[in-house]
């Protein structure tokens, strides 16, 4: 019998792991680390216990050996390797063998699906952790409360960390030169500071955190396995199924690539004042001033199809859209293109970066849910302006602040590319064109010199359809319309009239606003050129 062992390495709560702490330094730190556990740490024990690596995505590794002693000698090295140098990082790791020459390594019942229910089984398993606090006399980490085991100098500040705090400190510098490596910014550097986001001289900081996540990806590694489902194609799923991880991590890599470049493309050089972005059509108006040389853009989680990034908070829906764009046009393997989703929470910038993430991770999970009904599985985005505290869930704030007797004020999610027919304005496109109406001061009405009426007209949308109409007649105004729709005074019936399958939301609003989320983010919005 030729036996295999496959080995199953999961990183599991990478984001509490990676979004624990709301200063950034810890974030890339934590960020990195986890990078290092999925492939450096790996390669460091693999070859000198005759291990192959399989292929790695998704906060998982998996591997072959070719005995169990040699899968055990493994994980004793590796586990001890992550113990020392990522503190607090939960690793779970299961060995599976079977026989190369019977089993069949693909399908829903094959040796691989059966090493990944051991793995997941054994996360399951695992009660709770409950940290060791410390004793009456130990001083606590000023960001994890737990046992302070080092005391760092901050210019005159002393700064008390846990263990696991020091560790990602101690990485951030190898992080920033191995992203600088890994994509290129030209003479440019990424921000570790928040404070390094850039600003407009005089105005609030804030930040966007944009979580952008595959839709389906599972179901299409699934379908591939299922394709090989015999001992003697063995060989053939292991070279697809590596084409495939590999393709979908270098389409990520891509698109974040193509991102950077699109950005640097945009940032002018203003003379006295240095370097800067502009909106494309408010020049005067809407600002970012580069501090230094600092990007306002720092990418924190580039795993395959889940990304994460962190930019200035005008530049979020402009960069999440121009990322998702990249990411979903190249063709996988498989001959079809990957389908995402992105949410987006711009927060001041001091804001708890843990709960900023929850909700960008809330609204990526929105636009893959609460697309419109025909589109579900499409690529769309998602996106909120928590310009106070956010407290509640994403479904109590739109409750509270985005719902009114006639219906719903909000449209999004929207889909990232407008339907052929021009049967669903819900589109990123309509988004655009109605922003770009409300910004130009050539259209008739111009309201782009009209800026209170808009405001006024915020409030007035509250009120319904009969009151908004009273309101345009009365100044001369008009509002733009969705293609394909007459509707003249910004509301419309709402296509989606069901309740939401998975929540089961009854009371589903009877119409839905067409203008209301364009003209909420004219000062949230910087439009890039080109």
């Amino acid at each position: 019998m030729t036996e295999k062992i496959i080995t199953v390495i999961d990183v599991a709560g990478i984001q509490a792991y990676i979004f624990g702490s709301n200063r950034l330094k810890h974030n890339i730190g934590a960020s990195f680390l986890v990078q290092k556990a999925g492939d450096e740490w790996v390669n460091d024990y693999l070859s000198q216990n005759s291990g192959e690596l399989f292929y790695s995505g998704g906060g998982k590794t998996v591997l072959f050996f070719p005995s169990l002693d040699n899968a055990k000698q493994f994980a004793t090295q590796y586990s001890q390797k992550v113990l020392e140098h990522a503190p607090g990082m939960q690793i779970y790791l299961a060995h599976h063998a079977m026989n190369w020459e019977q089993d069949a390594l693909g399908g829903a019942d094959g040796a691989l699906s059966c090493a990944h229910k051991k793995v997941d089984s054994k996360k399951n398993a695992t009660p709770n952790r409950t940290a060791y606090l410390g004793w009456a006399v130990t001083a606590n980490c000023q960001y994890t409360g737990l046992p302070a085991s080092a005391i760092l100098m901050d210019d005159v500040n002393e700064r008390r960390v846990s263990a696991e705090i020091l560790a990602k400190e101690k990485i951030v510098g190898d992080a920033n030169r191995s992203l600088q490596k890994k994509l290129d910014i030209d003479e440019y550097e990424f921000p570790s500071d928040m404070d390094d986001f850039g600003r407009t001289h005089g105005d609030s900081s804030y930040i966007a955190i944009v979580h952008i996540d595959g839709n389906g990806m599972g179901k299409r590694f699934q379908k591939l396995s299922n394709t090989y489902v015999s001992a003697g194609k063995n060989q053939e799923f292991i070279e697809k199924m590596r084409e495939f991880s590999k393709k979908v991590t270098d389409v990520a890599q891509e698109a974040m690539q193509a991102t950077l470049d699109y950005l640097v493309s945009n940032i002018q050089s203003d003379g006295k004042d240095g370097d800067c972005i502009q909106d494309a059509y408010r020049l005067a108006d809407m600002k970012i001033e580069l501090s230094q040389k600092f990007l306002p853009f720092r990418p924190l989680v580039m795993g395959g199809d889940d990304v994460t990034f962190v930019c200035e908070g005008r530049l979020g829906l402009s960069l999440a859209h121009y990322f998702l764009k990249q990411m979903t046009t190249p063709s996988l393997p498989d001959g079809a293109p990957m389908k995402a989703r992105a949410g987006v929470a711009i927060v001041k910038s001091h804001y708890p970066f843990a709960q900023a993430y929850q909700l960008a991770e809330e609204l990526a999970k929105s636009a893959k849910k609460n697309l419109p009904k025909l589109k579900k599985g499409e690529s769309g985005m998602d996106w909120h302006f928590a310009t106070s505290g956010v407290l509640d869930g994403l479904s109590e704030i739109r409750k509270r602040e985005y719902t009114v007797p006639t219906g719903s004020l909000y449209s999004r999610p929207l889909l990232l590319e407008s339907a052929k027919d021009d049967s669903e304005w819900r589109n990123w496109g309509t988004f655009l064109q109605f922003v770009n109406e409300f910004l130009h001061t050539e259209n008739e009405p111009d309201w782009g010199n009209k800026r209170n009426k808009l405001k006024e007209l915020r409030e007035v949308l509250r009120k319904g359809g009969d009151e908004t109409k009273q309101f345009l007649k009365l100044y001369g105004l008009d509002l733009p319309s969705p293609a394909g729709n007459s509707a003249t005074n910004g509301w419309v019936g709402n296509p989606d009239p069901d309740p939401d399958p998975d929540t089961k939301e009854k009371n589903a609003p009877r119409e839905i606003c067409t203008v209301f989320d364009a003209i909420e983010a004219l000062d949230w919005f910087l439009i890039l050129g080109g």
